[in-house]
This record gives structure tokens, sequence and C-alpha cells, in this order.
């Protein structure tokens, strides 16, 4: 089931500084360009706006060693930035993608690329989705969406967290959730923040915490004062390897859900709490549990042999099948659909009387229902003002409305557009 959209780009040429034309205001000429002279036949890397680290080998313009250059960087790594751009977040048969980001690299003037030495990328990023993959930006037809091209993690790190994951879930999430208080204390960003626990602690705390009690570790003592009688189970057996992979995956998935920058109740005791409680003089200090600094930066590493757009995504997968959107509207507007939940973006094209999100009239789509979503279309400036309309609604089984504009200022119509994060 298809619902690529009609967005026609010009076809990106290998490493020129040619920017996609299309028929709307969001488009790539929207994305700042980042510019740094370099000078080709030695080993370089460029740290982006963003910490996106770029590495240019000193062969990878084999055939201009010695050549300045200008490297020239667009990056669109939020809801806003990947809305400004235009460009949708759909594969080539039309499945909806969530985006972690995307990057467009450039040389002027057209430098070939060695293929025995590509450009090098590596992206930091908020813990690791074990599905995200690479993809390209394809055009076709004047059809703009992005072609698949590999997983993004190592098999050896893509085991490792699955491994993780399937540790936590057998032996911790019994008791522990990562999100929330249950029998016992959350377990997410658990490395971090003030109350953090180092993770030697937490390896031989996992291990066998009744032992650290008994040898009166203040903060093991403090924890079993706050959740007695409820024994924590010991787990010798699992390896220091084990361990680690568990709380690998726990600190990803704290990133990736973004749950350190949430108030939730984690229910976890506070360090100071425990350490200011201590009057017993047999109660062991040890200072790296409050001072120790976290600083676990993970990163997406791919390689391209081409200047062009290149996406980190994972495929929304759903069953779901609704009708495609038939919106109407008295005017000739640019349409986006926005997905709440993601960094999504599907565009609308007028057909017949409705605006929809493919070229074939009536055809089914697959969608995630009662996805939360937001839609906008807006008229062209004139004297500093458009007709502009957000619409707020769910996907639905039908999914079939009119909409009426209204007029705001092209200082507004700006903010909401930086508005969503």
């Amino acid at each position: 089931m298809r619902y690529l959209l009609f967005i026609p780009f010009l076809l990106l040429v290998c490493c020129k500084n040619a920017t996609p034309t299309s028929f709307g205001e969001l488009n790539p000429d929207n994305i700042a360009q980042q510019k740094f002279v370099l000078t080709s036949g030695a080993d370089t890397t460029v740290r982006t706006q963003s910490g996106v680290l770029i590495h240019i080998c000193a062969n990878t313009f084999a055939t201009a060693n010695g050549t300045t250059f200008e490297l020239v960087v667009q990056e669109a790594l939020t809801k806003s930035d990947i809305l400004m751009s235009g460009l949708p977040t759909v594969d080539q048969e039309g499945k909806l993608l969530e985006s972690a980001g995307m990057i467009n690299i450039i040389t002027n003037p057209i430098l070939e690329i060695n293929p025995e030495c590509p450009i090098s990328v590596k992206v930091p990023t908020n813990g690791l989705h074990p599905n995200m993959s690479l993809f390209t930006m394809n055009v076709n037809n004047g059809e703009t969406s992005w072609k698949y091209q590999a997983p993004l993690l190592s098999p050896k790190t893509l085991e490792s967290l699955k491994t993780g994951e399937q540790l936590y879930v057998k032996y911790c999430q019994p008791c522990h959730y990562i999100d929330q208080r249950f029998t016992g204390p959350a377990l997410g960003c658990i490395e971090m923040g003030e109350n953090r626990r180092t993770r030697e602690w937490l390896i031989k705390f996992t291990r066998n915490s009744q032992k650290m009690i008994a040898d009166g570790d203040t903060l093991a003592v403090c924890n079993w004062n706050a959740y007695k009688p409820v024994l924590m189970n010991s787990f010798q057996f699992l390896s220091d390897e084990e361990i680690n992979q568990i709380f690998d995956y726990i600190s990803s998935e704290s990133l990736r859900t973004e749950i350190c920058n949430k108030d939730f109740d984690l229910g976890r005791i506070g360090l100071q709490e425990c350490y200011q409680s201590v009057t017993d003089s047999t109660f062991k200090y040890s200072s790296d549990s409050i001072n120790f600094p976290f600083n676990h930066t993970f990163y997406y590493e791919f390689s391209t042999h081409k200047c062009e757009w290149l996406k980190w995504s994972y495929f929304i997968n759903t069953e779901d099948v609704v009708e495609n959107f038939k919106v109407k509207i008295n005017e000739d507007v640019e349409m986006h659909m926005i997905f709440d939940r993601y960094k999504s973006i599907v565009s609308f094209v007028k057909f017949g009387e409705y605006y929809t999100m493919y070229n074939i009239y009536g055809e089914k789509v697959n969608l995630p229902l009662n996805e939360p979503v937001t839609i906008i279309a807006f008229t062209r400036e004139e004297n500093g003002h458009r007709k502009f309309i957000e619409y707020k609604t769910t996907i639905k089984p039908v999914n079939s409305f009119s909409l009426e504009l209204t007029s705001i200022t092209a200082d507004e119509f700006r903010k909401i557009l930086k508005s969503y994060q």
C-alpha cells in the first residue's frame, strides 16, 4: 500500500552544492549550512554544532590531494528542522519512519570520494534503538522518499543490548520497572543525576545486596532501611559482563525514552538523605558513590561513499489499515501532518477537491490507529500575513473532514513552525 508523496526535488549530484527544489515553502533551503574550510590529503575530523563528528581520512579525496575545499553540512535533528526541510519521513513503499535525524554532506568544489576511504559519521544519541537503520534520499518521478541501506548497530552491539534486555526482563522486571516504582525503586536513570549509583556499586549490589548490608555499606544499609522487610534476591550466578549488559540496556532505554528529563517518582533513596542520616560509626562511607561523574555517550556510526542526504530512522510498524485522509479546504495551501509522539512528517497533495497523502485517490494506508497528529495548512505569505490552521486530531478508520483557515502574521507562523519539538 503506497502513499508516496508528490514533492518534486531535483536529483542530488554527488558532492555538488545543489539544493533540491520544492513546490512548497518547506524545503531543504530552510536548513542552515555549516561550512568548514579543509585541505585534502590529511586526516581531518570536524564537529558540527550539534556534536556530529565527520571524519575525512587522508585518502578520501585521493585525486585531489592538497586541494582546499569547503565541506558544507546541513543537519536536521529536531522535529521542527525535519518539518522545515520538507522531506517526508516515508520509505519507497510509503512505510512510515520514525526519524532520529538527518544530515546532508556537500563538498565545494565537487570532489570524488575514494571508495576505499569513505566519509565516516558519528552521531551522538540519547540511547540506542535496536532497529535504527541508515537511509539515503531517493527521488523517483518527482516523488521523494528514503531508501533503506543498512542497520546502524553492529551485530555485537545489538546482541549485547538484546541480551541486556532479556536479562533485565527475566531477573529485574519482576520487582523493578524502568520508569516507575514497583516492588522496588525504578531503575531508570540510575547512573545519572545527583542520586546516581556507580557501576561498580551496582554490580556488587546486584550480585549480593545482603552481603553489602552485612558489611555495613552505607548506601546498601540505607536502602534496606527504606524497603525492609523486602529482600532483594542475590544474583551471584551472573557474570560482570551480564550485569554490565543489564545496566547498559537500562541506561540506553533511560536516555532513549528521555525519562530522565521527566518528573517521575522513581522511588529511590537520595544519597544525601542516606549519608546525612548516618549515625552508626560502623557504617562505611564510599566517596565515589556521591562524586561519580556519569559520562556515558552513545553514538550511531556509519560511512558514506556519496555526498547526499542521510537519515537514521526506524520503521513504525503497524498492522492498522485506515482510509487515506481526505481534507477539504477552499484554498490553495501547503499541508503537512506531524505525528505528536514521533519525529515523523507526512505531506499532502491536492487530488481533485481533496488534499490527500498520495497520488491514488481512495486507497487505504497503513497508519497507527488512534495516534495523535497535528495537521498544518497554510497559504503563501502576502504583506506579512498568511492564512493558516493548526488542527489536532487522531488517526481514525475514516479520516475525512473540512478545515477553515484564519489569518496570522509571518512572525506568528515562524514561531509555530519552531515550536514542534
